[in-house]
């Protein structure tokens, strides 16, 4: 029995090949990002679409959210969906400049790391949001995707202040 013989029929007999094929991840990702654009709490931010980010330069260095996506499997639905996974990362170019001599790493490598970060597990929350072919529930989904984007972004603002960095091992 192949694989996707065996997943078709823990879902009732949908076929999972079929089902895979006819979901356009482009299209709907696309989506998502121009309705996030539109968003009040990323108005500061741009989209960085060969980062994948929403980044929004600041004094100190950048707020940088991710959008890593992904084509899934909507267990509690029974679908294949597009799973996305927002994550928040805030740098303190100080406080890299003052590493960078003893860092391993090539400069622009360097230039691409982050002081603290944060995924929607780490805020308690699930770490990803399922977005269905076809639009369904998307108006839902998308809320749960602000909500988790919107806490992300509570989050990391303390740390906004590079005195709070030492308090993250506590």
């Amino acid at each position: 029995m192949k694989l996707t013989d065996f997943f078709s029929r823990l879902i009732n007999g949908k076929s999972v090949v079929n089902d895979q094929r006819s979901f356009d991840e482009d299209c709907i990702t696309l989506k998502i990002v121009s309705d996030l654009k539109q968003i009040p709490i990323l108005a500061k931010y741009q989209w960085r679409e060969s980062r994948n980010c929403f980044e929004y330069k600041t004094e100190y260095g950048f707020n940088r959210i991710a959008i890593e996506t992904s084509i899934s499997f909507d267990l509690e639905r029974g679908t294949s969906c597009v799973s996305i996974r927002p994550s928040m990362y805030l740098r303190h170019n100080i406080l890299h400049d003052w590493f960078s001599e003893f860092s391993f790493k090539s400069k622009s490598d360097q230039k691409e790391s982050w002081s603290v970060g944060r995924s929607l597990e780490m805020v308690g929350l699930q770490d990803e949001v399922n977005f269905l072919s076809g639009y369904k529930n998307y108006d839902q989904d998308f809320q749960k995707l602000y909500e988790g984007i919107e806490k992300l972004i509570s989050v990391i603002e303390p740390y906004s202040d590079i005195k709070y960095l030492g308090s993250l091992g506590k």
